[in-house]
Order: C-alpha cells, then sequence, then structure tokens
C-alpha cells in the first residue's frame, strides 16, 4: 500500500529521468500535491436578457481550464555539511525545467509544466523544500494508442471525456503513394488534407492536422499505395 512517506514520483528533464526516493532520497510529506486546475469562464450580460451568458465555451464546445499548481512538499536525511551541495545538485538539474513527473500511485498518466524549487529549510540533518510544477491542467497517459491504416476506411475516434488531438504519421511507399483525409469538425464543417511523397517536408515525422481531434465526425481515410498511422494520447482531470 502506497501512502504519502513510501509514494514517490518519476521526474523527467531533458530525456534523463530521475526518481524522487532512489536519485534523490526524498520522501514526500503532503497528501494534497496536486491542485485543482481553476476554469476560464466569460460571462456576458445583454441589456434585454435576465442573466449572463457564459461565452467560455463558444469556440471548444468543453470546459476551458487554465493551468494547475503541482506542489509537492519533501524531505530527506543527510549530513548536516553536505546539504549545500545536495541542493545545488537538485537545483541544478530541476530548477527552471521543462518537466515531466509521474507519481508511483498512478503510475500510467504524467503531468507536465515547469519545475521549481523554493522553500529549503534544514534542521540539523532533516531539510524539506518545495518542489513545484506550473503545470498543464490535464494528466496525458504514458502508453498513446497507436492506430495503423494500410487501406481507405473510417478512422476510429477513441471515447474521451475531453477532445484528444491526434498526431499523424504518413509513409509514402512509391512516387506516386498519396492519401486524403476528410472530416467534419465539431461545428460540422467539412475538410479535407491532402499527402503526397513530393510533399515539401511538412509530413515528415509526427505531426498534427488542424481542427482535427476525437469529438470529430465522419473521419474517412483515403490511401493510394501508402501507410497512416494516428497516435492518440489520452488526457484526464
Amino acid at each position: 500500500m502506497i501512502d504519502t512517506l513510501t509514494n514517490g514520483f518519476t521526474i523527467e528533464v531533458n530525456g534523463t529521468t530521475y526518481h524522487s526516493k532512489t536519485d534523490f532520497g526524498l520522501a514526500i510529506s503532503n497528501t494534497n500535491y496536486i491542485g485543482e486546475p481553476e476554469q476560464e469562464t466569460s460571462f456576458v450580460s445583454f441589456p434585454t436578457v435576465s442573466g449572463f451568458y457564459d461565452t467560455s465555451e463558444l469556440l471548444s464546445k468543453e470546459p476551458v481550464f487554465k493551468s494547475r499548481t503541482i506542489n509537492i512538499e519533501v524531505g530527506a536525511i543527510n549530513p548536516r555539511l553536505s546539504w549545500d551541495s545536495v541542493m545545488s545538485d537538485i537545483r541544478n538539474k530541476l530548477h527552471g525545467r521543462l518537466a515531466k513527473i509521474i507519481f508511483d500511485n498512478d503510475p500510467e498518466w504524467y503531468w507536465q509544466g515547469r519545475v521549481s524549487i523554493a522553500n529549503f529549510d534544514r534542521k540539523r540533518q532533516l531539510g524539506t523544500f518545495n518542489i513545484t510544477m506550473y503545470a498543464d491542467p490535464f494528466k496525458y497517459a504514458v502508453t498513446p494508442i497507436i492506430d495503423t491504416y494500410t487501406a481507405s476506411g473510417e478512422i476510429a475516434l477513441p471515447a474521451s471525456e475531453y477532445s484528444i488531438i491526434p498526431e499523424f504519421y504518413f509513409t509514402a511507399n512509391s512516387e506516386t503513394s498519396s492519401g486524403s483525409l476528410i472530416y467534419n469538425d465539431r461545428w460540422g464543417f467539412q475538410h479535407q488534407r491532402d499527402f503526397d511523397e513530393t510533399d515539401d517536408g511538412s509530413y515528415v515525422g509526427w505531426f498534427k492536422i488542424s481542427l482535427f481531434n476525437s469529438f470529430c465526425t465522419s473521419p474517412e481515410l483515403t490511401l493510394n499505395d501508402a501507410e497512416m498511422k494516428v497516435r492518440w494520447r489520452a488526457k484526464s482531470l
């Protein structure tokens, strides 16, 4: 059973991962380290209408959230004279960095944002401080769903409480390879995106398609001697 003293977290910075306990010897002392996201609202009043109209979902058609704060209170036991060196090492690795955090008690999801170190205090061998992340409002699935399409057909949209923006990967098998994606966005407008092997490089590697997400309808993919991969990464509050 994981509690506040046995729970830990992995933090990734610039492709390097550190574990709070095994690499830094840190124990988490607080339980409410994940703050609530603040909801974005925009209330407009009209002279001839009673009450207010909330326009915050006018473009997204779902709740809009600002960033949230993750504030982890940590502590460790080290020789008294080593704490200046220990904190310098931790600051050099983490302070001010863009990072991902995965908590041991929620290993299938990660949080991402900018990290800061604050409030260092020491009493004899015990040192305490805060690791704070100014994070996205959502956590993201560590393992994405990757669908591979080698023939024309409809793209399977995942079920989600919130719209998931996928990434695409187009592979041309010959000089005559081509593909196209036709879909209706969540407001009912139809879009078409075409791909071929002579493209200027826009579709080299994973890329996103404007206005396409898990709330679109009737996404139809046409492939001619080509392959398309779609990578969906779930998100959750």
